[in-house]
């Protein structure tokens, strides 16, 4: 749905002290501030995708790393357009590890999520069948998937579950 604010509504977010921007597309702006915030981290972020697995491996990956080093990462499994950026945005400035998890449906989408995030380290965990109706073979699958290691930063490492459901 989109629809202009009308007066009232514009005035009471004044009101309240908000601040209204008017963007052509949400999900892209919300993409392109996290990864602006993104930029002022010195996090090394790790990106965590797969078929299946993803949210477990995410929380293996943040409770290791929490040991040692101030960590954030993906809050249950927003994992989403909308989801990874938040995570982003909601990690503080002091975050040493980024655990960002990203999921996809359609073509591009881990790669764009990468793009945002700037992941050092891609995970993938087990490609599977999910998605066919879109992607038409586990080999499209496994090539989606592994946007996020492809756009880990170069030198990086990238670590992929050998096997295919």
């Amino acid at each position: 749905c989109t629809r202009e604010l009308d007066d009232a509504a514009l005035e009471a977010a004044h009101a309240a002290g908000a601040c209204v921007l008017k963007v052509a597309d949400t999900a892209e702006a919300i993409a392109e501030i996290a990864a602006a915030w993104r930029a002022t981290l010195c996090a090394t972020v790790i990106g965590v995708t797969g078929s299946v697995g993803k949210t477990t491996t995410k929380g293996l990956v943040r409770d290791i790393l929490s040991t040692k080093y101030e960590t954030w990462a993906t809050k249950g499994n927003f994992n989403n357009e909308l989801g990874a950026p938040y995570t982003v945005l909601t990690a503080p400035a002091s975050t040493q590890m980024l655990v960002v998890e990203m999921g996809m449906d359609r073509p591009g989408q881990i790669a764009h999520l990468a793009a945002m995030a700037k992941p050092s380290l891609g995970v993938v965990s087990i490609v599977g069948t999910s998605h066919l109706e879109y992607l038409k073979t586990r080999d499209n699958i496994a090539l989606a998937k592994s946007g996020a290691a492809r756009c880990a930063a170069r030198g990086r490492l990238g670590v992929f579950e050998c096997r295919l459901r």
